[in-house]
């Protein structure tokens, strides 16, 4: 029984390549990458991973040694450098990819015990509120659990660990999302306050300044240019309107 079933994975992964070396991603390349690429996907670490992808093609570029991508779906996943002379993988980035056995172990443990940490159950203290929703990254092998409590979004990444599994980050996405809008007001402030009138007279002479600005009110901010320890131009800006509303040189 054993055996038949050795023959039966053998036999699907030998029907994998075929399918890949009749693809338009393998005939892209020369006669020599061609080679290259069957003497890799023969070694132990391909023909371990290969079988449980559906719809894998590779990237080759030469480095010294070969580096070998590996894309599930257009999806970049790993990599291999292939030593030539040696015909043997020198190094390696390829996924760990759990059996749907492992994933059911880990997914009971983090369910049973993820809620027993100070941090989460500080996000779950209104049970009623609380939505929950688990997401595994198969290729990247860690969890995102999402906790959704009132207006917050949280993620919870975690990593499997062989007794338990590891809390490696809690993202509050409503925070995250109202900083990344406030870096984006700022940079278009200062892009805005580059259209000022003074900006030349200000920055005459000066090879060396920076730009600092600071919301003000409503959509208006502040950007002050500066340099040679000194204040050159103060511009306010509103970024409703899209326009310089005040410039002033020192």
């Amino acid at each position: 029984m054993k055996r038949i079933f050795i023959l039966l994975i053998l036999l699907l992964v030998s029907f994998g390549l075929a399918d890949y070396f009749d693809s338009d991603n393998f005939k892209s390349y020369s006669p020599k990458e061609q080679a290259i690429i069957k003497e890799v996907v023969a070694t132990p670490e391909l023909q371990d991973l290969l079988p449980k992808l559906t719809n894998w093609s590779i990237g080759l570029e030469l480095e010294g040694y070969w580096n070998v991508s590996i894309f599930e779906n257009d999806e970049w996943i790993g990599y291999v450098s292939y030593d030539e002379s040696s015909q043997e993988i020198k190094s390696n980035d390829l996924p760990e990819l759990l059996s749907a056995e492992e994933i059911a172990k880990y997914e009971e443990k983090i369910n049973k015990y993820l809620f027993d940490d100070p941090a989460i159950q500080a996000i779950a203290q209104n049970p009623y509120s609380l939505q929950k929703e688990m997401e595994y990254h198969k290729f990247s092998n860690y969890w995102s659990y999402y906790l959704y409590s009132g207006f917050d979004t949280y993620e919870v990444v975690i990593y499997p660990d062989d007794d338990y599994f590891v809390i490696d980050e809690i993202r509050n996405y409503t925070t995250l999302e109202a900083d990344r809008q406030l870096e984006a007001d700022r940079n278009k402030a200062i892009e805005l306050a580059y259209s000022s009138p003074d900006i030349d007279q200000a920055f005459d002479g000066i090879d060396d300044w920076y730009s600092y600005a600071e919301h003000f009110e409503d959509k208006t901010w502040i950007v002050e240019f500066a340099g040679q320890g000194r204040t050159l131009l103060s511009v306010l800006v509103d970024l409703d309107k899209e326009t310089v509303l005040e410039s002033k040189l020192p």
